[in-house]
């Protein structure tokens, strides 16, 4: 996105143990950044 976001939207098909068929979702999000990033100390000891 022009502001520096990161959207997205999914569809994904659900399968519910306790429901007779899949059903439609859709997922959808927009992340913005509010911080540096750091690094993860399991990764940066690896």
């Amino acid at each position: 996105n022009d502001d520096g976001s990161w959207s997205y939207e999914q569809e994904t098909m659900l399968v519910i143990p306790d429901r007779s068929a899949p059903f439609a979702h859709t997922d959808r999000n927009t992340l913005r950044r509010i911080g540096e990033p750091t690094p993860n100390p399991t990764a940066q000891a690896a």
